[in-house]
């Protein structure tokens, strides 16, 4: 089966095409229960390494673990000789990656065949490079590799393709994953897309606003993290990510427990959304980038699109969507021309999408959600996400 692969900060997610089908493809954790995703975390338990929920039941053990692999993958140092040190021993960050995308085809449902994978729109050549690599020595066939906000901009095409106009081309794309934040405007004219320019910060995403959390609970408890010790730390930072994904608008006060031995943490969440307030002015900021040229042009941005995590695919005209529900196909489909390359690709900004190839387009979750809805219909961040106004 084809597939659509989206390796988030947090957590990864799978779709793929069957005959007309774009289904989630779900991953079965030790209790049986199944899940739309499988949880980027790595743990050594009794001197091995483990991954995906086995790495959580073992990381809540007090094993030692790694979360966030990925953006050490983003860091501009990193190269095929980095090393990461996990549970007393020293590993060469690719050979991690590559066990986890092992542990992740062998948890798929289906026989792998060839995928369509996703990296931030800001990655460097030796990310991309590695992140190829890692696929390939986990047995897993890449066909293309797309930018994030790129293939949110190609699924909302898919999704909401009446919205746009012969004066509404223009599709804006702000992707605030588990890690990063891209943002991307990308052309859109029939079946063609073109990326006009992508803006990102490499480490600013869900992980930092878990960060702003924590810190405020501790502050508002009256402890400090050597008070805490690092297993209830852990477990803290877990329970303050979760705290997140359930807020929504009418949410007034968010709990947080700190275990057993401390009375739970009441927070307004006016004084959550404070103080997270300048990491999201970050993210405007960047857009604002080419908002401002965008909008002198004849034609405005017609729409945001806000991916929240789901990965979408494009086989031969046809979307698939790695969320809860699928993209919808278009009536006819062409084959791709007999010339059409097999070989890996990236989008790069300014370039076409190829069309009539196998492309594939995956959008990044990134802000660690887990039954992530489709990126057309995610509810953008509750707070502030105005695009800025363009300049007198």
């Amino acid at each position: 089966m084809r597939i659509g692969i989206d390796m988030g900060t947090t957590r990864t997610i799978a779709a793929g095409v069957d005959r007309g089908n774009y289904p989630v493809l779900p991953f079965t954790d030790p209790d049986g229960d199944e899940h739309s995703h499988f949880p980027s975390v790595i743990a050594e338990a009794d001197g091995q390494l483990v991954h995906g929920f086995e790495a959580e039941r073992a990381a809540r053990a007090g094993a030692p673990h790694l979360r966030s692999f990925k953006r050490l993958l983003g860091d501009p140092d990193t190269h095929p000789g980095t090393t990461v040190r996990l549970g007393g021993r020293e590993h060469l960050l690719l050979d991690l990656v590559t066990a986890y995308l092992t542990a992740v085809r062998e948890a798929l449902p289906v026989p792998v065949g060839q995928v369509a994978a996703s990296v931030p729109a800001h990655a460097h050549s030796a990310q991309r490079i590695m992140t190829l690599e890692a696929f390939r020595r986990a047995g897993i066939d890449v066909v293309a590799l797309l930018n994030e906000p790129s293939a949110a901009g190609f699924e909302y095409t898919h999704h909401q393709s009446r919205s746009l106009t012969a004066r509404r081309t223009r599709i804006a794309v702000y992707d605030l994953g588990g890690g990063t934040f891209d943002s991307s405007l990308v052309e859109a004219d029939g079946g063609e897309h073109t990326v006009l320019g992508s803006h990102g910060v490499n480490r600013l995403g869900g992980d930092d606003l878990d960060q702003v959390l924590l810190e405020l609970v501790l502050e508002r408890a009256g402890l400090t993290v050597e008070e805490l010790g690092a297993p209830a730390v852990d477990a803290l930072r877990e329970e303050c990510r979760a705290a997140k994904e359930r807020l929504l608008p009418q949410t007034r006060r968010m709990m947080i427990d700190l275990g057993e031995e401390h009375d739970p943490v009441i927070l307004p969440v006016e004084d959550f959304y404070a103080a997270v307030a300048p990491l999201i002015e970050r993210t405007l900021e960047v857009m604002a980038r080419w908002w401002a040229s965008s909008m002198r042009s004849p034609a405005s941005p017609g729409s945001i699109s806000s991916a929240a995590g789901p990965v979408c695919r494009w086989w031969d005209g046809c979307c698939a969507s790695a969320s809860a529900a699928a993209c919808t196909a278009p009536r006819t489909r062409r084959p791709p021309p007999r010339s059409a390359s097999r070989s890996p690709r990236t989008q790069t900004p300014g370039s076409p999408s190829p069309t009539g190839s196998p492309a594939a387009s995956a959008c990044s979750a990134r802000s660690g959600r887990g039954r992530g809805s489709p990126s057309t219909r995610s509810s953008p961040p509750t707070r502030p996400c105005r695009p800025p106004a363009p300049p007198p």
